[in-house]
């Protein structure tokens, strides 16, 4: 019986850091979602302004290939 106890505390506690992980991706997404709107409908230098807030550098190499670093991180998951 202790040990079922303890099992399904531990299920619980995971189950809590998931619920926490989701809430802060969703906040993310939601984030994302209001730059989307703003920079669908401002002008060309607002845009510049917007990427530069999303890409911390751009790196070009031969044969143009492009290395690019983001400010954000999205970690997509499959269900």
């Amino acid at each position: 019986m202790e040990r079922l106890s303890a099992a399904a505390e531990n299920i619980k506690h995971e189950l809590d850091r998931g619920l926490a992980s989701e809430r802060a991706e969703q906040e993310e997404y939601e984030r994302l979602g209001n730059w989307e709107d703003l920079y669908a409908n401002c002008t060309f230098e607002a845009r510049k302004m917007i990427a530069c807030q999303f890409i911390k550098s751009v790196y070009v190499y031969r044969n143009y290939a492009l290395e690019i670093e983001f400010n954000v991180s999205l970690k997509i998951s499959r269900r």
